[in-house]
Parts: structure tokens; C-alpha cells; sequence
């Protein structure tokens, strides 16, 4: 009887705006992040598996935070994986999304039809056709990109190249102003990404605080020390001057910034702050309550190991002590100071709002 051979029903071929529309739930936009928090680039992404964005490297190597939007859902990212050689970089996002399918290995080529997707200028999602010029080629010889006849909007870096069935075929690279060509990894490289073991990031050797002179350098890890261990109260002038120190160290790239974040423990002021407005609203109040602020601040925190979920459960049980008015321990502190602090920090509330009130009596009657 010999093989039965089944023939395979051909699959038909979109037009741009049926890749568009096809593509349309699996491109979301990466913004990157300060230690302020305020997004100094924006660029796009693709979703490759259950919770797993393929984006550039370039573009999130210098963020200090990553965040994800699909549609009007923004989320905190981690860092999950670095291919650095070929540009690229899988995040993971707690949240669901719709993978996109991945095209074959072979790169397209020349003169095929191809289409670039992305969010421009992060406003909507929106696609442009190109065509081909070389299938594979690059700076050096191990560097493939497949080159294509179309410039690229600002915006649309990490976004996804797709062939006419709506298949990503490779992951756009940062274009400069002026290029009258666009770049795009080969998707067998998106497979290679997806198959490293989470924490595959760029390496270094040493500390980058070696860069600061020693005077400075002691005194940030002695103070970061400090407040993490609570023997120190929080001082917006202390926060300032950790922030000028760290932004004589741009730019951190890759592990340097990953490094840094957990050496200092950066961020647990920022967190320590907002913790404590909660809790002065849960004694005023008397009930617990967890602002989205804090909720984000954890989110980010557990992702990078600074925090532990049962840090967490014992933020949530102090929190819970302080509503009732109930005894509690604190690492580094007695409910005693800390009931103490609470009071100072109401009270200091209190006079800032009577104070306030007193001068907008005062230019009323003007």
C-alpha cells in the first residue's frame, strides 16, 4: 500500500489590513522607564507565548523599569532573558494576552511582500507593507537581518514583522531618523530567545558603584543599609541626594542596572514612604487599606527579589495591627517608635493642612 500522503489545505493570504486586524491583540507598547518613573522611550512588543513579550534589547537595555499596555491594561515587566548578539529581549508580564503565531525559519526572500506592525508614536496600532530587498544580511557576517525597502515610524522598534498570513517572521530593530531602510531579526532567533532559561542576562564582573569615588560610595551603601534595616528615618533630602549620585552612573546597560537595583535595595525609600501614608490612613481611619501604589511598588519589588512574599504578608499583617490599635513587632523597631513616628507624621499632616487653610483664608480676603 506503501504511505499515505495527506495534502495540507493552503492557508490564504491576508492584505494589510487583514494582517493588521489578525495581529492587532498580540502587539502591545513597551515603555521604559526612569527611577522617577517617567517613560524616556516607548516602543512596541510581541506577544510569543502565555505571559512572554519578545521585544529589542536596544530599546529596554537602559530602562530602569519596563512597562507593558495592551489596550487601556498597563503592567509592570521583568527582564526575563537577553539574546544580546542578535538584539533581543523576552519579558515577562503578569497579565494574558494573545500569542502570535511564529513563521518558518527560512527568512523571506528578496522581493516578498512583507508587513511591519507596531504602535507609532504609542497611539494606535498600525501596519505598513514593505518589500524585501535582501533576505539575510548585517554589520558582521553572524549579524542576519532581513532588510526591507520601508522606513519605520518612531515607535514601532520590537514591534513584528509578518508575512502574508499574519505570521511574525522577525522582531524589528531600532532604525534611525533619515534611514530609507528597516531591519527585522529572523524569527529563528525569537524560537532561540524563548528557549533560554529564565535569568539569561548580559554579565559583568564588577560592581558598577566601583565608578563613584569611595567618599560617595560609602556613604550610599551605608545610608540604602540604613533605611532598609529602618534605623533610619525617612529624609526627601537623603532621597535626592542618592538619585544625584545614581545619575552620575548613566548609563547603566543590562546586568550593571540590575546589579545596582539589588545591591542597594533601591527603591524600598520610595516604598518605605508610601507604606507609611497607608498606614497613617489606616490609623486615622481605622481600617487596613493598600494603595495601588504600594500594590505596583511589590509587583516590581517580588519581580526583582528585593522583596519577599512573606515581606509582603508581614507588610500586610503590620498594616492590619495598626488599624486595630494592636501591639505589633517591626524589624529594626518597637511598636512604641513606631506609634510614636505614626503620631509625628499625623501630626505633621494636620499642621501642613491647617496651614494651608489659613493662607487660602488669607488670599480669599485680599
Amino acid at each position: 500500500m506503501g504511505p499515505r500522503t495527506v495534502a495540507l489545505e493552503p492557508r490564504p493570504a491576508l492584505d494589510a489590513e487583514g494582517v493588521l486586524e489578525a495581529a492587532r491583540p498580540s502587539i502591545v507598547i513597551v515603555e521604559c522607564l526612569d527611577r522617577r518613573g517617567n517613560v524616556v522611550a516607548q516602543g512596541s512588543g510581541v506577544i510569543v507565548a502565555g505571559k512572554t513579550v519578545a521585544t529589542s534589547w536596544p530599546l529596554v537595555s537602559r530602562a530602569f523599569a519596563i512597562r507593558v499596555r495592551l489596550r487601556e491594561d498597563a503592567r509592570l515587566a521583568s527582564l526575563s532573558a537577553v539574546l544580546e548578539s542578535r538584539g533581543l529581549a523576552r519579558l515577562r508580564v503578569d497579565g494574558e494576552g494573545t500569542p502570535i503565531g511564529l513563521g518558518r525559519d527560512a527568512p523571506p526572500g528578496p522581493g516578498a511582500t512583507v508587513h511591519s506592525v507596531g504602535f507609532a508614536q504609542g497611539v494606535e496600532t498600525s501596519g505598513t507593507e514593505g518589500i524585501v530587498t535582501v533576505g539575510a544580511e548585517g554589520a558582521a557576517a553572524d549579524i542576519e537581518r532581513i532588510v526591507t525597502a520601508k522606513p519605520l515610524p518612531a515607535g514601532y522598534t520590537g514591534g513584528g514583522l509578518l508575512d502574508g498570513h499574519g505570521d511574525l517572521i522577525g522582531i524589528l530593530a531600532s532604525s534611525r531618523p533619515g534611514d530609507t531602510l528597516s531591519l527585522a531579526v529572523p524569527v529563528r532567533y525569537v524560537k532561540d530567545l524563548l528557549a533560554l532559561p529564565d535569568g539569561t542576562v548580559p554579565g559583568v564582573t564588577t560592581s558598577p558603584l566601583m565608578r563613584l569615588p569611595a567618599a560617595d560610595r560609602q556613604w550610599l551603601i551605608g545610608f540604602m543599609a540604613s533605611v532598609a534595616r529602618g534605623a533610619r528615618p525617612l529624609n526627601g533630602r537623603g532621597l535626592d541626594h542618592v538619585n544625584a549620585l545614581l545619575d552620575r552612573l548613566d548609563p547603566l546597560v543590562g546586568a550593571e542596572l540590575e546589579w545596582v537595583k539589588r545591591e542597594l535595595g533601591y527603591g524600598l525609600l520610595d516604598y518605605q514612604r508610601v507604606f507609611w501614608e497607608d498606614a497613617i490612613e489606616a490609623r486615622t481611619f481605622g481600617r487596613t487599606v493598600r494603595s495601588a501604589r504600594r500594590a505596583e511598588m511589590e509587583r516590581r519589588f517580588l519581580a526583582l527579589g528585593i522583596l519577599t512574599p512573606g515581606d509582603v504578608a508581614d507588610g500586610a499583617r503590620i498594616m492590619r495591627a495598626v488599624a486595630a490599635h494592636e501591639p505589633f513587632d517591626m524589624p529594626g523597631a518597637r511598636v512604641d517608635a513606631t506609634e510614636r513616628y505614626l503620631s509625628q507624621m499625623v501630626t505633621q499632616v494636620d499642621q501642613t493642612k491647617r496651614r494651608v487653610e489659613t493662607q487660602l483664608w488669607e488670599a480669599r480676603s485680599r
